[in-house]
């Protein structure tokens, strides 16, 4: 279906994945709250607009540590790479997941996806060994 629209020139959303869910090693929510999720979404709309970089990986990109403005926040980088950081369990799980919707779906949208059905699972570049929560999705 994306590629029908964009071959007729539509203009596709762009899609955000995020986690504000993932919990430290003592248990605690890393994300200080969601009083902080504007710096993210700031950083989502610079992206939009083409005046935001970041870094790939095997779920799309992520922001870098500097590309959020931490200011007021005494948030360090290490906690950073663990809201950012993916696990090889989690990569398993999203892959299970997306496998199981797809089957569901069945017909065209099995036909379009499977031809990218390793890319989640082929990276293994920057992964880790945590696992994650489920993120919530944000089109924007």
């Amino acid at each position: 279906m994306g590629a029908k629209l964009q071959a007729a020139g539509a203009k596709l959303p762009r899609i955000y994945c995020v986690n504000w869910f993932r919990k430290g090693a003592d248990g605690k929510f890393v994300w200080p709250g969601y009083g902080e999720n504007m710096r993210v979404l700031k950083w989502m709309l610079e992206r939009v607009e083409g005046r935001a970089t970041g870094v790939e990986h095997a779920f799309g990109i992520s922001p870098r540590y500097e590309d959020l403005s931490w200011d007021g926040l005494p948030f360090t980088r290490a906690q950073f790479d663990t809201v950012t950081s993916i696990g090889r369990r989690c990569v398993a799980t999203r892959t299970a997941i997306a496998q199981r919707a797809v089957r569901a779906a069945g017909g065209a949208i099995a036909r379009a996806t499977a031809e990218h059905q390793g890319a989640v699972r082929a990276p293994s570049r920057g992964l880790t060994r945590q696992s994650c929560a489920h993120p919530t999705a944000a089109a924007a």
